[in-house]
């Protein structure tokens, strides 16, 4: 069954946006977290509760909603797996939604940080680590006071829209966990092709060029605060990759480069401050500029980008 088949089943299932079964599993295959932002996180967090439970058969997941309140112990202790008694190396649950991450105390992000790093971490001589298959989704309406080097250790970054005309209470009541897939659609195996799959893809040295191009646009963009890292120009590579793999190809197309982008780079992009527009300095009208920067973000950057960088025919 070809991915996109996977996607109709799982449309049928989930009555909701595949896009997120899609982050979710380019999360997995790649093992690195996932951010989704979306203005209905209710919605969002019961479509994934059920894609981990029902289409890739977890049977370890959670929802910890975290709070600003929250001290470290209350933390560590709420994300990890409660049926272990060990009493000095415990592991976080395999399938983990944070909602509102940002709102955590720098203490927490810092810990969180250098479990996504390193892969474990020790507090008060307890080591905590990530599982096997381990796969973080973070759901929030901001992210605004995230730590930016947390920021940039999620690899997928997905807006969920929900339609304004849709009743909510019945869309969460229509995401039943009764709705099962038997077998689950994707299993652990699934996971490890895609990713063995993904390193073998080919892109020719033409499209490497306009990825590159597009990086460098970004980073000469008159809105754009700071160049891109290195580390997301990395990611971007990656990304492209295992698109190809879900859309059942062994090389890279412009389009699909162009939807990696769109999915990826906005989350990378810092708006500059208007103070710093240079037109400035050649009597520019303060309130004008300020008002033609903030109406710019990350996604209208990658696609003004997308628009004047031409892909190769």
């Amino acid at each position: 069954m070809s991915f996109q088949e996977r996607c109709m089943e799982l449309k049928q299932i989930l009555n909701f946006d595949v896009d997120i079964f899609t982050a979710i599993i380019i999360g997995l295959a790649a093992q690195r977290p996932v951010r989704i932002h979306t203005h209905h996180p209710d919605v969002v967090e019961k479509c994934a509760l059920v894609v981990a439970a029902n289409i890739l058969g977890y049977d370890q997941r959670l929802l910890y909603r975290c709070d600003a309140d929250a001290d470290v112990d209350h933390f560590l202790n709420g994300v990890s797996d409660w049926r272990e008694s060990a009493q000095t190396d415990k592991q976080l649950m395999p399938f983990l939604i944070l909602r509102n991450v940002a709102s955590l105390s720098n203490e927490c992000q810092a810990l969180l940080l250098e479990i996504l790093q390193t892969g474990k971490t020790t507090y008060r001589g307890v080591t905590y680590s990530k599982p096997p298959g381990f796969l973080l989704l973070s759901v929030s309406k901001s992210d605004v006071y995230m730590f930016e080097y947390l920021r940039d250790e999620f690899f997928v970054y997905h807006e969920c829209h929900v339609d304004g005309e849709v009743n909510i209470a019945q869309l969460i009541e229509s995401i039943s966990e009764e709705k099962t897939a038997s077998p689950p659609l994707m299993t652990a195996a699934d996971i490890k092709k895609l990713h063995d799959k993904a390193a073998q893809v080919s892109i020719v040295a033409e499209l490497q060029r306009y990825m590159q191009d597009i990086i460098v646009h970004i980073r000469c963009h008159r809105v754009v605060a700071r160049a891109i890292k290195p580390k997301a120009a990395r990611d971007f590579t990656l990304f492209v990759r295992h698109m190809c793999v879900l859309n059942d190809s062994d090389f890279a197309t412009p389009s699909v480069i162009a939807v990696a982008a769109r999915k990826l780079l906005p989350s990378s992009v810092h708006i500059a401050s208007p103070e710093f527009e240079p037109s400035l300095a050649y009597g520019s009208d303060y309130k004008l500029i300020e008002e033609y920067i903030t109406s710019w973000d990350g996604a209208l950057v990658v696609e003004d980008v997308l628009n004047r960088v031409k892909a190769p025919v």
